[in-house]
């Protein structure tokens, strides 16, 4: 008995001594608690404080949630150091930002080179000295406690001071760094990284380039729209460039944030009684759910020398359709013995493109399938692309190396369907190596020695046991 009450006693202090340890770095977990950051859900990519051309601020949504941008502030001071700001103001936000997502708030014209929102407003920073702080605003409920999250700030100044992002001389805004593989901003913590220089590109305004002294300028490429495959949300708040007040060249605002129209057949050859004057056609498909407008948009036929049309204003493309543009409206020919078009944006950016194609028969059109251009005996303009299996490489006249490649995988799908080794896949086994071959063959023999090892001792010691027997008789 006394035995069992030591060992109780003993257990109370061992449990006595670890409560007072837990107790005494509880404080340093709740430290630790409260500095631990998440990193910020929404960061600034990009800004320009110099007043020529107008201010912007980009903020990018690094997070995998939606951000409610109307719970969000742009708060400016007029110096980097709070202390000696003399005002202040907020901008407020409103939309719904996607994960990834990027948002503008910007005072004059802009080329919109991606998908954005676009949120115009009077900015008026000081190109001297600030600090802007993107922060939300949180409430639970009505009447309950209302508190702020800091997502990310920014200080500047005009002269250079310690800890302070200094501006551009000129009318550069400044790109964040570090990115991650996809070229977002990368960012740990508010505040973190830091900024390079940049301006648009002389020769296109959607390449944004770092000037350097004394080395070539290094080209940071963005795109004018997006990726057919890319999401089309987008929302427009505001003001925007447009034709009457940007001036020059410029982007339709309806098309702010959708996915670039593709190229998707080519007549070039049009069998009799139809003329190449009149029934070649080029045909476009709009993959979006809008309108896509092509006002300022054109076509560029050709390899070397290249002939353009460009779309009248108001040209529109209807939601998830194909369309096809004739050249008795175009006045542009698909030359008969190759050639390639591209579709080119109103700032002079090649958005689409299709491959190259050789010589050309009658009524074979050059069609685009799951990213493959392929020859087809069967035009379809205005519809959705039909592949004959019987537009084999006959079907094309030899003259382009592209379009054999292409014509035969069509053939070899086609003969594949029938239970017939396709030419392609001959070849991919005519260029296996006899020497792959026989490493094949040696792994499998390796194999079998292994899997059968005991089966192929016992028979040896049988063997050995069976010729003893043997030798015994004999003598």
């Amino acid at each position: 008995m006394f035995y069992n009450i030591r060992v109780i006693l003993q257990g109370m202090k061992r449990v006595t001594l670890f409560a007072a340890l837990l107790l005494s770095i509880l404080p340093l977990l709740s430290i630790g608690l409260v500095y631990a950051q998440e990193s910020p859900k929404l960061v600034i990519s990009q800004f320009k404080i110099t007043t020529k051309d107008g201010q912007f601020f980009m903020l990018h949504n690094a997070s995998d949630e939606d951000i409610d941008m109307g719970s969000v502030q742009l708060v400016y001071y007029n110096n980097f150091n709070l202390a000696d700001a003399t005002s202040s103001k907020v901008i407020g936000l409103s939309g719904n930002l996607e994960p990834g997502g990027y948002y503008l708030v910007n005072d004059g014209p802009y080329t919109l080179c991606y998908q954005m929102i676009v949120n115009s407003a009077s900015l008026g920073l000081s190109s001297t000295s600030g600090t802007v702080v993107v922060q939300s605003i949180n409430q639970a409920g009505q009447g309950q406690a209302i508190t702020t999250t800091q997502h990310d700030y920014i200080s500047w100044s005009k002269a250079e001071k310690e800890g302070v992002q200094q501006l551009p001389e000129n009318n550069q805004s400044l790109l964040r760094r570090p990115v991650d593989e996809f070229q977002h901003p990368s960012i740990p913590s508010p505040g973190f990284g830091s900024w390079i220089a940049v301006s648009q590109s002389i020769n296109n305004p959607c390449a944004l380039e770092t000037i350097q002294i004394n080395e070539p300028p290094q080209v940071i490429e963005t795109s004018i729209l997006l990726l057919p495959s890319t999401p089309p949300p987008v929302t427009v708040l505001g003001r925007m460039q447009t034709a009457s007040t940007g001036g020059g060249a410029y982007m339709p605002a309806g098309n702010i944030g959708l996915m670039t129209p593709v190229i998707n057949e080519l007549l070039p050859n049009p069998g009799s009684p139809q003329t190449d004057a009149e029934d070649e056609f080029i045909e476009l498909y709009n993959p979006n759910s809008k309108s896509f407008e092509l006002t300022g948009f054109e076509f560029k036929v050709g390899l070397n020398s290249k002939r353009s049309y460009k779309f009248p204003a108001g040209t529109i493309l209807e939601p998830n359709s194909f369309t096809a543009f004739y050249s008795s409206d175009t006045n542009i020919a698909l030359n008969n013995s190759g050639s390639q078009v591209e579709l080119v944006d109103p700032f002079g950016n090649i958005i689409n493109t299709s491959e190259p194609y050789g010589k050309m028969k009658d009524n074979i059109a050059w069609a685009l399938a799951n990213n493959e251009w392929l020859a087809t005996a069967v035009p379809t303009p205005g519809k959705q692309n039909i592949i004959n299996g019987e537009a084999t490489a006959s079907a094309v006249a030899a003259g382009s190396s592209n379009t054999q490649r292409r014509t035969t995988g069509a053939a070899s799908s086609s003969d594949s369907a029938n239970g017939v080794l396709g030419s392609d896949a001959e070849q991919k086994v005519a260029d296996i190596r006899p020497s792959t071959l026989a490493g094949v063959a040696g792994m499998a023999l390796g194999y079998g020695a292994y899997e059968y090892r005991t089966d192929a001792a016992n028979k040896f010691r049988e063997f050995r046991a069976n010729r003893s027997a043997r030798r015994k008789a004999g003598s």
